[in-house]
């Protein structure tokens, strides 16, 4: 979040979708062909579902935020340097499909957690988040990735 996603007499819930929104268009709505991305990510329908704390980044509180967004994958355009770390701009091929999150999402719910290398600690708490309302309130997940509820989910 920045300071300019707090506004006096927001919740923290309506300050964290704001934020949300303003890091998925800033990464993903990037440049002039962006305009569909852009409003479709303004008018998204997103959920917090829950946070971790980085402690590779001094503690700092992470925001775990689900919904979707009403704009085919072809409509993103990332800025490269934002999202894929690299300097780059030939890397098409590298740029994940987003649509395999809901088949992450699945796999999670039905087979548990998957082993993960130590040092992605930002994946570990957002598979963790997902883990934790997954048992929790696996209606809500369903709802936020679009899948069938999975009552018996792993811990």
């Amino acid at each position: 979040m920045d300071w300019d996603d707090l506004r006096d007499g927001d919740t923290l819930k309506e300050c964290i979708v704001r934020g949300a929104k303003r890091e998925l268009a800033e990464e993903w709505a990037h440049g002039k062909r962006a305009e569909k991305a852009r409003i479709a990510i303004k008018n998204a329908d997103l959920k917090v579902l829950g946070f971790y704390r980085e402690m590779m980044r001094g503690g700092k509180p992470q925001f775990v935020v689900g919904g979707r967004v009403d704009c085919d994958f072809v409509e993103f355009f990332p800025d490269l340097l934002e999202v894929m770390q690299t300097k780059t701009l030939e890397v098409s091929a590298q740029i994940a499909d987003l649509s395999r999150l809901k088949v992450f999402a699945e796999s999670v719910a039905t087979e548990g957690l998957p082993s993960l290398p130590p040092n992605s600690q930002a994946l570990h708490g957002v598979i963790a988040v997902l883990n934790d309302i997954l048992v929790a309130e696996p209606d809500a997940v369903a709802e936020v990735f679009g899948f069938e509820t999975v009552h018996d989910t792993p811990s």
